[in-house]
């Protein structure tokens, strides 16, 4: 080192070891008081350090002007108490104080560099957790050192080309991850943004779960507030995402997302697009809601207008892959039940959610139900305040044309109403009964009828909690 005057003191030290580290040698060599905090941990490699200081002697301690340590480790083999291992082929950490990134040369800055070819991680507990990283790229840089952390400025540009991560039975590979992250304070509290891509996703959970993602792009904002209580409205995100050729396997056959692209915030959130496929049917949908944070702060209304679109959807397969033998057996025998009057199932009454403005507008070309197919399935459907109305929903098939505007209204459970207008138009007798066999138990003269006829019934009702009408009622045929 070089002492230059009474105060400025600067100086270098580098370290190599031509072969493997022996760190009981090196443990040896250090004063007990500091050994101990060695003890368990095994390292084997070759290691390469350069430190350079400078700074003061001031009366009240040293004071640092700058510094710089690099280490550079080659097959690395490290173990601390046979609960965390290291291995790396090259890896290489740099420090540098004060920083080269950061602007404000009044506080305490600095910047760390992780650099590796490969790099292996194990913790070993109850539950092992693996990790494998390859060419690992991370770049750090902090201001604020001697501050509270809600006062730092964070800087983190993270690039993996690859990482493989296991857990008992979960595992999970990512491809080309880039994540940037931005953390500063701002009005007194904590500001975070990110942006995070990768090109590939894979995960799985045993033999029940699988899913995979194509490229991905992941921007989010967020400001804590310490006067909220809802953890969303806490921190107020603020996210833009994109992903496509996503899917999922966890049913009889796969869900896949072919296309999301979506904006959210608590003001809004726009789904630009979502287009997804599952088993033969496909679905589209698109839309915004609105005010998401003053109704979880139960200020506002949510309000919104969605739209579902389908060039095919097939209600049989659907209605398979979420459905298994057990609950098949269930549905049948209450069917049955409902069929020979001695149905003793109960259910409390449907209330429609207060505090929602929200409407679906639907149009599907093609819908698949038993062994029928509809065409034009389509119409709105509302919740507005307690009240769901279903304007217009109808549909065609070889039996009918049918039309069906209801509203639903509960603004408690004493005092429930219905409403409805109900057309059957071109009804083609004997395929409706094919369609509805039920039809033929309720009007049983229509087996004796053939040709065409036309349906209308409207109604008004109040309604008990079972369901069973009891007041006014006003049909029309």
């Amino acid at each position: 080192g070089t002492l230059g005057g009474q105060q400025i003191v600067a100086g270098r030290a580098r370290i190599r070891t031509p072969r493997d580290l022996d760190i009981d040698r090196l443990i040896s060599m250090i004063p007990e008081a500091f050994a101990d905090a060695l003890e368990g941990i095994d390292v084997h490699g070759t290691v390469g350090l350069d430190i350079n200081v400078k700074g003061a002697l001031a009366d009240n301690g040293p004071v640092l002007d700058n510094a710089s340590a690099k280490i550079s480790l080659k097959d690395l083999d490290a173990c601390m108490n046979d609960s965390l291992k290291a291995a790396s082929g090259k890896l290489q950490l740099e420090a540098v104080y004060p920083s080269r990134v950061a602007v404000d040369r009044k506080r305490q800055t600095a910047d760390v560099n992780i650099t590796a070819t490969d790099l292996d991680l194990s913790m070993v507990d109850s539950t092992t957790i693996n990790a494998s990283l390859e060419k690992l790229n991370l770049r750090a840089s902090v201001a604020g050192l001697d501050e509270d952390v809600d006062k730092m400025n964070v800087l983190v540009d993270l690039n993996v080309g690859s990482l493989e991560a296991d857990m008992d039975t979960i595992f999970g590979t990512l491809k080309n991850t880039a994540v940037a992250l931005n953390m500063a304070p701002a009005d007194g509290t904590i500001a975070m943004k990110a942006d995070i891509g990768f090109d590939e996703l894979a995960a799985s959970m045993g033999s029940t779960l699988t899913a995979m993602l194509g490229a991905t792009k992941l921007q989010a904002l967020a400001q804590y507030d310490s006067t909220k209580t809802e953890i969303l409205n806490q921190w107020n995100p603020q996210v833009k995402m994109t992903l496509k050729d996503g899917q999922v396997d966890m049913l009889a056959s796969p869900i896949c997302l072919k296309t999301l692209d979506f904006d959210f915030s608590l003001g809004r959130f726009n789904i630009n697009e979502c287009r997804a496929e599952i088993d033969d049917s496909d679905i589209q949908l698109w839309g915004d809601i609105y005010n998401i944070g003053e109704f979880m702060d139960g200020t506002g209304l949510l309000t919104g207008e969605l739209s579902l679109e389908s060039d095919h959807m097939n209600l049989n397969r659907l209605m398979a892959l979420t459905g298994d033998e057990e609950s098949q057996e269930v549905a049948e025998e209450a069917v049955q039940e409902i069929e020979e009057g001695q149905d003793t199932i109960s259910t409390g009454p449907i209330m429609i959610p207060k505090g929602i403005d929200l409407t679906l507008y639907t149009n599907l070309s093609k819908v698949d139900f038993n062994d029928h197919t509809f065409n034009n399935v389509g119409g709105d459907i509302s919740i507005k305040d307690g009240v769901m109305i279903l304007q217009e929903l109808g549909f065609s098939s070889k039996a009918a044309e049918m039309q069906l505007t209801a509203i639903y209204r509960t603004p408690n459970v004493q005092d429930r109403f219905m409403e409805l207008d109900f057309h059957l138009l071109d009804i083609e007798i004997d395929e409706l009964i094919d369609i509805v066999p039920s039809v033929d138990s309720i009007m049983p003269m229509l087996k004796a009828l053939s040709g065409k006829a036309q349906f209308h019934f409207a109604a008004q009702t109040y309604l008990e909690p079972d369901y069973v009408t009891y007041g006014p009622l006003y049909p029309q045929m």
